[in-house]
């Protein structure tokens, strides 16, 4: 029996390159392990839509995703709505009448017009609390009260099943419609005591794609590397045991 050298399998200079290999071959693990996570991009297109009074409706087009860019994964939409406004409160009793809970909602819709039925909403609402409506009968037909003055905004995801028909062939459009059908009103007082109001929205809106590029990572190098790793651990392994 050949009687195994301690003294070299302990040996401190051996222990170091092993453990070097080791780190070396760990380090390329990860490289392969993280290739698909690091494989991704976003690329993303925005339209800011003119402010005007609600209701309104405007057709925009936006670039569809460029094939040439790699593999198209995922498409959201996402929409920031600007909205100001008042709130009206028609009082048609023969005295003043008080409310509460006057509000203002005030949605704002873009919808892929000629892709799939994907849309996103952003819907503002206010809430005047509480006030005094005067009587039309004594001279004041309509009480105005300021607002609502803010933003809203929302996302959405397009369906997995539906993301290849935004995907163009280094080209091409794809159009939307951004609309409002108005702003509700409403709130609480006796019969005889209505709401009412007007509004003006703008809106950005944004479409981003999510894709795995072409040759991003260079997955068959970090590969390669990896195996080289391994044989280089098996050569150091065949000369400790030698």
């Amino acid at each position: 029996m050949t009687p195994v050298n301690l003294s070299a399998a302990a040996s401190p200079t051996s222990l170091r390159k092993s453990q070097m290999n080791i780190k070396c071959i760990v380090l390329m693990g990860s490289l392969v392990l993280s290739a698909s996570a690091a494989n991704a991009a976003l690329v993303e297109y925005t339209r800011t839509l003119a402010s005007g009074p609600t209701p309104f409706s405007s057709t925009f087009s936006l670039p569809l995703f460029d094939s040439t860019l790699g593999t198209l994964t995922g498409v959201s939409f996402s929409l920031l709505s600007n909205v100001t406004g008042s709130i009206d409160v028609i009082n048609i009793l023969s005295t003043p009448q008080a409310f509460t809970d006057a509000f203002a909602r005030i949605p704002v819709k873009v919808t892929s017009s000629t892709l799939d039925a994907t849309s996103v909403t952003a819907t503002y609402i206010t809430l005047l609390g509480s006030g005094t409506a005067l009587s039309a009968l004594s001279g004041t037909p309509v009480n105005s009260f300021t607002g609502p003055t803010g933003t809203a905004s929302n996302s959405v995801n397009v369906l997995s099943a539906d993301i290849s028909k935004y995907v163009g062939l280094g080209g091409g459009t794809a159009l939307f419609t951004a609309a409002t059908t108005g702003a509700n009103f409403g709130g609480t007082s006796l019969p005889g005591v209505f709401f009412g109001g007007s509004a003006v929205a703008d809106a950005t809106f944004k479409i981003q794609y999510e894709y795995s590029p072409v040759s991003a990572v260079p997955v068959p190098a970090a590969a390669l590397l990896f195996g080289s790793g391994l044989i280089s651990l098996g050569a150091v392994w065949r000369r400790k045991r030698g």
